[in-house]
């Protein structure tokens, strides 16, 4: 078993570069052997979708990762009972670096690109953006945020404190827009003749949705069958079903915080506009996301099925086939 502090001390791409390697001689570290173990901790769940390609092909998914990395010039913004607070967070999530490593590690030996659907990190810290830089910049992987990447919550703010405002949306999408692989609002990936196209819905406020909602509507204009990856599930009746019986929650309390498009709640600009209108798109054909640390598997329109894959930091990989 893989614990924290070694998969500190050995580093994300440590571990992933130890795959690649053989064994080290006697008297030094078995960084193969090490990285076996990460992969052995992995929960993989491996689901097929059919839509009628000539051939198949994989990609490999994971979500919410919490990365709770704090450097020393982080904590000195902190006052002590933020910083206690951040010190809970990282025990939580403290799974979150052999589980990405899992992933990549996975997705390694699969040759398929890994695809992201946020809240990698916990909260948007500078070491937090550092990681990414340094272990993920050179590598397969595509990435839609999430909203701890925008916001980390609780007493205090943190290292880099983003706001809900138009502005200050904007300017998050700035900052994290050097270290993340694809543009953030709205991009896309052809893999096998599918369009994968990732959309963010968990920092955009109102004066972007309607744009979104044109540039998604482009994607579709190419004519190829379409997967949606964002981190925030869209509302459908069933979900909400299954999430009060598994989550204990109160429906009329489900809000565009848990899902997007929730009838009762005040949505952000575009969002119930494109959940209505996806619904009647016989091109899509599966949307994949995370956020709710659960999974659930539910009929989103005639023509595809939203699947919430649970978190990477409780160890969850998913291997989709697309054939």
């Amino acid at each position: 078993m893989v614990t924290r502090r070694e998969a500190v001390q050995l580093g994300l791409m440590g571990v992933f570069a130890a795959a690649m390697r053989p064994v080290f001689s006697a008297g030094k570290p078995d960084e193969k052997a090490f990285a076996d173990s990460v992969l052995e901790t992995m929960k993989l769940r491996k689901i097929n979708i059919n839509i009628g390609l000539g051939s198949s092909f994989k990609v490999v998914q994971a979500t919410d990762s919490h990365f709770t990395y704090v450097s020393a010039e982080d904590f000195e913004k902190l006052d002590s009972k933020s910083m206690e607070w951040y010190s809970s967070r990282s025990k939580i999530f403290a799974d979150g670096i052999p589980g990405l490593a899992a992933a990549l590690l996975h997705a390694k030996n699969l040759n398929a690109p890994l695809f992201h659907t946020g809240d990698l990190l916990d909260f948007p810290s500078k070491a937090n953006l550092d990681m990414i830089r340094r272990d993920l910049s050179m590598r397969n992987w595509f990435y839609s945020l999430g909203n701890h990447e925008y916001h980390g919550w609780g007493p205090g703010k943190p290292a880099i404190a983003i706001g809900r405002s138009a502005e200050e949306r904007a300017a998050g999408r700035r900052l994290f827009a050097p270290y993340v692989p694809n543009p953030i609002p709205v991009a896309s990936r052809v893999i096998g003749g599918v369009n994968f196209v990732q959309y963010d819905n968990s920092g955009f406020s109102d004066h972007m949705g309607h744009w979104q909602l044109d540039q998604i509507k482009k994607e579709f204009a190419k004519g190829l069958p379409v997967v949606m990856l964002c981190h925030m599930p869209f509302f459908t009746d069933k979900l909400v079903d299954q999430m009060v019986v598994t989550k204990k929650l109160v429906k009329e309390k489900i809000n565009d915080g848990y899902l997007q498009g929730v009838p009762w709640a005040n949505s952000w600009g575009g969002r119930k506009e494109l959940l209505a209108w996806l619904k009647e798109q016989p091109l899509l054909k599966a949307i994949i996301c995370g956020h709710l640390h659960g999974e659930y598997c539910v009929q989103f329109s005639k023509t595809a099925m939203q699947y919430v894959s649970d978190a990477n930091y409780k160890g969850f990989v998913y291997e989709f086939t697309f054939s």
